[in-house]
């Protein structure tokens, strides 16, 4: 069984239009590469969560796609 912070993330993604399983192999993934070789698949049909915390302690999840780059000053505009 999933836990409820992973449930939480796929119930985000599916008012999206993405329906996504979220998995956990067990072993560590610290990049996207790392994470394909686990799951045996591309580095593209990986997505990635980051999590940014303002200085007034608000906090702003940022999901990319494989080895795309998130854009900092974006996130600082929200």
């Amino acid at each position: 069984m999933a836990s409820p912070a992973l449930l939480d993330l796929a119930e985000v993604l599916r008012p999206h239009g993405l329906d996504a399983a979220i998995v956990s192999p067990g072993v560590p993934m610290p990049t996207v590469d790392a994470a394909a070789a686990a799951m045996g698949c591309p580095p593209e049909r990986i997505f990635k969560s980051i999590v940014f915390q303002a200085a007034d302690g608000r906090c702003v999840l940022v999901i990319a796609c494989g080895h795309r780059r998130v854009e900092v000053g974006r996130v600082q505009e929200r």
